[in-house]
C-alpha cells in the first residue's frame, strides 16, 4: 500500500509529499497523539503535552499544544526510526542503527538519561553502547530489549514493575 502523507516541519508546510510503504502506525498510551513511522520518516500528531510529539517545541511544562496534522519529528542528523512505543506522557524510539532515543515527560526518570528533565525532541539513551531492538513505554517506566537478548528497565518502580526485586519510586 502506497501512502501519502502531507507533512509539516515545525508548523510550516513541507514541499512535496512524503510516499510511504506499508507504513506502521502508533497510537499514545492515552490514545491522545498519534505516529506514523515510514522508511523515510517518522511524523506525530495530536496533544504535545511535554514535548511528546518530538517537534523540539516548547510549550511549557505540563501545557498541551495540539498539532492536527501530522508533523515530522525532530530526529538528529543520520538516524532514521524503525519503531516507536508511546507512553502516556514520553516517547522512545528504536532507529534503523538500532540506538534508543526518549522524548517527552521525565517524571521518575522514565526516558533513561539520568535526570528528570522532560525533552521536547529526541535524545539518545545510552545503555552501555548497547544495540537496541525492541523499547516500550509505559505511564511510568521503561524498557529496552538489547540485540544480545538482554532486558533493561528504568523509572518508576514502586509496584516492583521493574523486575529488579527491589521497590522503588525511582530506580
Amino acid at each position: 500500500t502506497v501512502v501519502p502523507i502531507p507533512a509539516t516541519s515545525k508548523g510550516r508546510a513541507r514541499a512535496g509529499t512524503y510516499i510511504a510503504v506499508a507504513p506502521s502506525v502508533y497510537v499514545g498510551d492515552n490514545q491522545s497523539a498519534s505516529f506514523v513511522v515510514t522508511s523515510d520518516a517518522a511524523f506525530a500528531c495530536g496533544s504535545d503535552a511535554y514535548g511528546k510529539l518530538g517537534r523540539g517545541e516548547i510549550a511549557g511544562e505540563g501545557r498541551a499544544r495540539t498539532a492536527t496534522t501530522l508533523s515530522l519529528i525532530d530526529m538528529p542528523r543520520g538516524e532514521k526510526l524503525a519503531s516507536l512505543s508511546a507512553g502516556k506522557y514520553h516517547v522512545l524510539g528504536v532507529t534503523k542503527k538500532q540506538n534508543l532515543f526518549a522524548w517527552g515527560s521525565n517524571e521518575f526518570g522514565k526516558l533513561g538519561l539520568g535526570d528528570d528533565r522532560h525533552q521536547r525532541a529526541p535524545v539518545r539513551v545510552d545503555i552501555e553502547n548497547k544495540k537496541i531492538t525492541k523499547a516500550f513505554a509505559s505511564e511510568s517506566f521503561s524498557l529496552a530489549l538489547t540485540a544480545r537478548r538482554e532486558i533493561w528497565t528504568w523509572g518508576k518502580g514502586t509496584d516492583g514493575q521493574l523486575g529488579r526485586g527491589k521497590i522503588g519510586r525511582k530506580a
